[in-house]
Order: structure tokens, then sequence, then C-alpha cells
């Protein structure tokens, strides 16, 4: 029940995302792939061509840069026409007039965006010019006006990206579920800037996800919200899901672990010793064979040579019939280990089932609610 109730939300959210994404601004639409990342685990994966968005971020609005500037964030194969390109936006953006330069002042994903995109150019040319560009957006965000959005986040993360002052340390609106969600995924994409800030308890993470499948999800338009919903269920499952999997648990399964280890590699040796035994055996015959044959003369021992050469194809047919297997020296080596493991495990009073049970609640906790990946083109 739950896992329907929760793979109706992710499939609800991913096609929010796929119709809301049309007609999104090129900075939101990057902030999402930012989110999301490389791993398929959320369901989709956002194709971008940054030598295109580098190309139009000198001439174009804010969007255009903080868009290059998360691709740049993201670690997407750089060139020195791609940072000239991103700096020449930010000089641009500077030049604005304060009217001019007001809806990129609001907009939190824009300047996390750029921010993103400064920290990675650190190490490139241009370090005066990147230098002044920090110390505007550093300006830009300590001079804003705290507000309640949602967002708000992003600017305190941009902050401590340029300076790192601590910015994120200050205290989260425990009420708002869009923010503790969010606060949830950009720990997740920028864990550097959050060593410092405590953890959410288990209890935290068991009640904000009870909000998110029990509260109205967002709807077409709500672009960044239904992302940081999507990435936030996928991260909070996985959390929850391991919370449940105590200490106890985990010492428990470690130690069966070393048991089934040391169980399996005596398994091994014995199965060994048998083809050793085989071995001997084959080699008294035939040297019993060769002796007779200078002992008694070829006259008297050609027949059982004969007799005993025929004995190979018989056994081979035996060993088909009994086990429906063709016969191999492989094939009998891993049949004997797995006959021998069990003998052992019985013995030794080793649960295999249990080991088994216990092992695939983590894996099934882990894969049971993942979609396959969709990809969307920018």
């Amino acid at each position: 029940m739950e896992q329907r109730i929760v793979a109706s939300l992710r499939s609800h959210l991913i096609g929010v995302i796929q119709k809301s994404i049309r007609d999104a601004d090129l900075h939101s639409i990057a902030f999402v792939s930012r989110l999301l990342g490389k791993d398929p685990v959320s369901g989709i994966s956002i194709q971008t061509n940054i030598d295109t968005l580098s190309g139009e971020a000198a001439y174009e609005g804010y969007p255009h840069v903080a868009c290059l500037g998360f691709l740049i964030g993201a670690s997407y194969p750089l060139s020195a026409h791609h940072e000239s390109d991103f700096l020449s936006g930010i000089a641009r953006l500077r030049k604005r007039s304060d009217k001019g330069i007001e809806p990129f002042l609001v907009d939190d994903v824009a300047i996390l965006g750029i921010a993103d995109g400064l920290v990675i150019l650190e190490g490139f040319n241009a370090a005066n010019e990147i230098d002044e560009a920090k110390r505007w957006l550093t300006y830009i965000i300590n001079k804003a006006v705290r507000t309640r959005l949602w967002t708000s986040r992003l600017r305190d993360l941009a902050g401590d990206l340029l300076d790192g002052r601590g910015r994120l340390r200050a205290s989260l609106d425990s009420s708002d579920t869009c923010a503790k969600s969010l606060e949830v995924v950009l720990r997740n994409t920028w864990q550097d800037q959050y060593e410092s800030v405590p953890l959410l308890t288990r209890d935290d993470c068991i009640q904000l996800l009870g909000e998110l499948l029990k509260l109205p999800p967002p709807d077409t338009g709500d672009l960044e919200k239904a992302a940081v919903w999507l990435r936030a269920l996928d991260l909070l499952i996985g959390q929850v899901a391991e919370s449940f999997f105590s200490k106890p648990d985990r010492e428990a399964i470690t130690q069966l672990e070393r048991i089934k280890v040391h169980l399996d590699y005596k398994a091994q040796r014995q199965a060994k010793r048998v083809l050793l035994l085989h071995f001997a055996f084959i080699v008294l015959v035939y040297s019993g064979l060769v002796f007779l044959i200078f002992k008694k003369g070829w006259d008297v021992m050609e027949m059982w040579t004969w007799i005993i050469g025929l004995g190979a194809p018989l056994v081979d047919y035996a060993y088909f019939l009994f086990t429906l297997n063709e016969y191999s020296l492989l094939a009998f080596y891993q049949k004997t280990v797995e006959i021998r493991k069990q003998k052992l495990y019985r013995a030794g009073g080793f649960d295999l089932g249990v080991y088994e049970q216990m092992t695939n609640r983590v894996n099934l906790n882990n894969s049971s609610l993942v979609e396959p990946s969709r990809q969307i083109d920018i």
C-alpha cells in the first residue's frame, strides 16, 4: 500500500517536471538538473548543451548566466571561452541600473547559480575579475532583507559558497515542508557547505516523509518545488530505511558475514581435497596398469586397458543420468562446494535463510521504489 502511494506521488512529480520544464527559465531547468544530478534514481536525466548556453550568456539576461553557472558548478567540461562568457555575462549584470537588475536581486535560484559557477572558477585565469564578481555578489546577498520564502535557503548557501561565513547554521523554519525538503536536497548536492550543519534526526526524517505523502503535491508550473519534492522523497526513503536498519542489526549481519566467509572457505578447501582424492585414485589406477603391463606383458593386459579406458565415458554418462548436467571438472567442483557448504552450515548452526532475509531487506528498501530513468533535453 505504502509503495503504491509513493510510486503514485513520484509519477505525479515527474509528470509535473516534464510539463513545467517546457516553459521554465533556463536557470530553473539547470537548477533542477543540478539537484537531480547524474544519478538516475530520481527518474529524470536532463541533458544540456553548455556550448550553446556559453555563447548566449554574455548577451542574454541573467537566466542564461545563472544557467551557465550551474553547469560549471556541476563540473561540466570547461574551456577558456566558457569562463570568459560566464564572466562577461556577470559584468553586464553589474552594469545594469537598479531597476534593470531588480528581477535578479529577488531570484534566489539565479543568485545560487552564479555563486555556484564562481566557486569553480577560482582555479582559472582572470583572478581579479572573479574576485570582483564574488565581492559584488556577496554584497548583494548580505544587503538583502531575509524573506520567509521557502527558497531563501538558496541565498544562504550562495553566501557560504562565496565566503564560508556559516549562514547555513542559522535555524530552519520547521513548519515549512518545502523549506525542510529543500534542506535535505541541498545537503545532498553541496555536502561540503553542510559539514557543520546539524543533520535531521530520524524522527524529523519520518515526519517530513509523512508530510510529503499527505500534503497536496506541487502542480504544473512549480518546476523547482516539484524537483525538490521528488529528490527529497527519494533521499528520505533511503534515510528512513537505513535508520530502521538498526546498529544491532548491522553488527549481526557483520558477524554473520564473517561466519559465512569462514564456512565458505572451509567448504572450498574440502571440495579441493575431494578433487585431489579423485586425482590420486586415477593416478593409482593408471600406475597399477602400467606396472602390470611391464610385469605381465601387453598380451595379458590389453583387454584390461580397453576396459579401464571405457570407464571414463561410462562415468560421464552416469553423472549426466543422475544430475542431468554435462560432466566437467568445474561443474563437479562447484557441486561439491555447494554440498559441503550446506553440511557445514547445518553443523555450525548457521541459518542461511535469516542471513539472506536481513541483507535483502536493505536492498529492497533502497531499490523497490526506483523507476527507470527518463531523459529531458534542453
